[in-house]
């Protein structure tokens, strides 16, 4: 099966003929007027689905939805533990489905729930977890240059994680495809994140200078968009430009 992290509105993916589409409803979401919109209004109003993490509703060709399969899947806060808690309740479910494509969708995230580039990162992480045999299947070639880049990244975070050596090669790639994108400024904390990510693994396989580099090439936009454990762990690990001590 063919995995795709969609960056298309609820509207759009709703005409989208993809074998299986998974979207992710966070607590507080609004629907707007689009049909798919609608419908995981309905269900919530219903009470046929629920927004706890974990929480799944699945329909089999559901009206006014061009995918053959429909799976809902609450996610909470939409916190890193609470989307992971999602996706692997819905791989759980999806795993032995038919059909050679997927694509995954974050629903609408309401004002009041804040998903930062930091928390962009974990829940990639958790993407990544929940999301394993689907990432290792996924042809990121084909996909435009921000899903392959996003694809890439979670596939780097896990490897990161086991301490895999295809940590370095995959973060690279992912750093090299967020850089297509550069021109666009939206895109640059993310871009940082990720090349910090492969600072560190660049640090672990024992390239500690080109780790430097590759933080002194970002820091400017890494900086503002780290959490302050991150910059402590690339403190200690001497990895932080000269004269540049992370904020308490």
């Amino acid at each position: 099966m063919n995995f795709e992290l969609a960056s298309m509105s609820l509207g759009l993916m709703a005409d989208d003929a993809t074998d299986l589409l998974l979207v992710l409803v966070p607590d507080g979401f609004k629907p707007g007027r689009d049909g798919l919109s609608r419908l995981i209004g309905e269900a919530m109003k219903s009470q046929a689905l629920e927004t706890k993490a974990g929480k799944l509703l699945s329909a089999w060709r559901a009206p006014g939805v061009a995918a053959q399969r429909l799976v809902l899947a609450g996610a909470g806060d939409m916190s890193a533990v609470q989307v992971r808690t999602a996706v692997v309740a819905a791989m759980a479910l999806v795993k032995s489905a038919a059909g050679r494509r997927l694509s995954f969708l974050f629903g609408p995230i309401p004002p009041d729930i804040s998903m930062t580039i930091a928390q962009l990162r974990t829940s990639l992480v958790a993407l990544a977890f929940g999301a394993t045999t689907l990432l290792a299947q996924t042809d990121a070639a084909v996909l435009p240059a921000r899903e392959q880049a996003l694809v890439l990244w979670a596939r780097g975070l896990l490897h990161l994680r086991r301490r895999e050596a295809a940590a370095l090669d995959t973060l690279s790639q992912a750093v090299s495809t967020g850089l297509q994108r550069a021109a666009d400024p939206a895109t640059w904390p993310a871009l940082a994140l990720c090349a910090c990510d492969h600072a560190v693994a660049l640090h672990e396989a024992g390239h500690h200078e080109a780790a430097r580099e590759r933080i002194g090439q970002v820091w400017p936009v890494l900086e503002a968009h780290a959490t302050v454990p991150l910059l402590r762990m690339l403190e200690a690990d001497d990895l932080l430009p000269v004269r540049s001590t992370p904020n308490t």
